[in-house]
């Protein structure tokens, strides 16, 4: 018989979302922990970084915007300001935390990504808007559970 590999967590998973945009963030927020799962929010890559340094229980998922700005800058759509990128921050998790799973979201244009050197393919991605049951499944297949 085939071991199913999708698993049942009695445990809720923990989700690192980051994304600067505070209304998205909440609703984002308030969404994944209706549907069980545990969610540490950050604004920015740093506070993100700081999060991930300080939690002391499993971080499941970087669920983060490809594009942050920085602590110093505020959310802006000016595309000259200083950014953080959701890829770099990403490598940066993934080093304090290896087993960590990452979905990238964003909702700028095809071109502004590939302008950082794009997705590599098989990444796992979500382009803004998506509807809540989108993003509940795509994080569920990530993580690779059910509900």
């Amino acid at each position: 018989m085939a071991q199913d590999r999708t698993q049942k967590t009695s445990t809720p998973s923990t989700i690192l979302l980051v994304d600067d945009e505070q209304s998205l963030l909440s609703l984002m927020g308030r969404d994944l922990e209706e549907h069980g799962f545990t969610v540490l929010k950050a604004s920015n890559g740093e506070e993100a970084l700081h999060l991930c340094q300080r939690y002391v229980g499993p971080i499941h998922l970087l669920l983060a915007d490809i594009f942050l700005p920085t602590e110093d800058q505020p959310s802006t759509n000016d595309p000259q300001a200083p950014w953080v990128h959701g890829l770099g921050l990403a490598r940066r998790v993934k080093a304090l935390r290896p087993h960590i799973q990452v979905l990238l979201i964003s909702g700028r244009t095809d071109e502004e990504i590939f302008a950082l050197g794009g997705i590599k393919p098989g990444t796992p991605f979500l382009k803004k808007p998506f509807s809540s049951d989108t993003l509940i499944r795509k994080v569920r297949e990530v993580l690779n559970v059910t509900q």
